[in-house]
């Protein structure tokens, strides 16, 4: 892990997770050896990387047998179609509608989780949202999407991971085989991969 911590310090994470997790889908390395633990830290728009040879980490959260715990868990392509409603490559379409505080993502406003989800579902892609906002049924999510092209667009664009990373890794070399859960957490702690 420190030999690719070293190639990779000039990058943003999420860069390096999306060329780490497009460059394990073009080879031959195993599911289990390359997963989401490779990248997890708690936003929503990893999700978009989940494949066939990657899953989503995440972690444990809260106290056991306490309200709003959550054992840790794995997921993979219908775990994120369960979740969202829609499969990996659609993720983003529906958070850049929704939005999202924490990372300073306008979404548009009056659009919920069940109404991105819905139009997503139907027209697949923001832009394409836009373009059909006419024939929305919803007068109330019709004139949401009509008024805030604009913010949807950006939104789009904020939680679209960044491409331009190209970091020549052997990744058989590098991949996980067992996971060291303490030292994985120190690792994303050092980073700042912290849930917040």
């Amino acid at each position: 892990m420190e030999k690719l911590l070293e190639m990779i310090e000039d990058y943003k994470i999420d860069g390096v997770v999306f060329h780490a997790c497009r460059s394990c889908r073009a080879t031959t390395i195993g599911q289990t050896h390359i997963k989401s633990e490779l990248g997890k830290y708690s936003d929503l728009p990893m999700m978009q990387l989940v494949s066939d040879k990657v899953q989503f980490y995440d972690f444990e959260s809260g106290t056991k047998g306490k309200p709003g715990y959550r054992p840790e868990r794995k997921i993979d392509r219908q775990g994120v179609i369960d979740y969202f409603g829609v499969p990996p490559e659609k993720v983003i379409e529906v958070q850049a509608l929704v939005g999202d505080t924490s990372d300073n993502v306008p979404g548009v406003p009056g659009i919920g989780d069940n109404g991105a989800r819905e139009r997503v579902a139907r027209l697949g892609h923001v832009d394409r949202i836009i373009e059909n906002a006419d024939a929305i049924p919803h007068s109330r999510t019709r004139e949401a999407i009509r008024n805030n092209p604009d913010s949807a667009l950006l939104s789009l664009d904020l939680v679209r991971l960044d491409r331009d990373v190209d970091v020549a890794v052997d990744y058989p070399d590098i991949a996980m085989r067992e996971m060291d859960r303490p030292r994985l957490v120190r690792l994303f702690s050092e980073l700042v991969l912290a849930r917040s």
